[in-house]
């Protein structure tokens, strides 16, 4: 909505520019609160754990470091497709708004032309479109923590599985097994 000019608000309803306005003044908060502090914690505290599991035992570091990939990979294909439904519900969102901000400034016409459930099976329609959108977008971003949580315990298996063998032949101790565990 900030991107628009001006003659883009002749084309959209009141309360679609309304709604827009909330969003974008929510995504404008976020991204200038902590956000960017936790990120920059996040990645150092990452980039510290593999040096550490790296140091110990490079081997089953480098085998454990597929799940940072497996990671991301998961958060990309997840998050884009639960963004573009989570995108499509707040449009349904926005229609219903527009009729419900029209039909409270024409409501005397309304009233007279006894057009209350027209306009209330409009209103339901719109919020009933949206909502199919936003059950998915939800169902996909429980999946995708699901997936995440999937691989995480695959790891953890992979670890003490791979550990174990590295155990046996000598290469590693128990102690640096559970250190690139917890590290990675």
């Amino acid at each position: 909505m900030l991107a628009q000019g001006v003659a883009g608000l002749n084309e959209t309803g009141s309360g679609q520019v309304l709604t827009r306005i909330g969003a974008d003044a929510d995504l404008v908060q976020d991204a200038f609160s902590s956000k960017l502090g936790r990120v920059m914690g996040a990645i150092s505290g990452v980039v510290t754990a593999f040096c550490i599991a790296y140091t110990r035992n490079w081997r089953l570091a480098l085998i454990m470091s597929s799940g940072l990939l497996a990671f991301g990979l998961i958060g990309a294909i997840f998050g884009g497709i639960t963004k573009k439904q989570t995108d499509m519900a707040l449009a349904s969102q926005e229609e219903a708004s527009t009729v419900a901000q029209e039909s409270l400034g024409a409501m005397s016409c309304i009233m007279a032309n006894s057009a209350q459930g027209k306009i209330e099976r409009k209103y339901r329609a719109k919020l009933d479109a949206g909502r199919d959108f936003a059950v998915m977008g939800r169902t996909l971003g429980e999946a995708m923590m699901a997936a995440m949580g999937c691989v995480a315990s695959l790891l953890f298996a992979l670890a003490f599985w791979q550990g174990s063998r590295y155990f046996v032949a000598g290469n590693a101790n128990p102690g640096d097994i559970m250190t690139i565990l917890l590290c990675t």
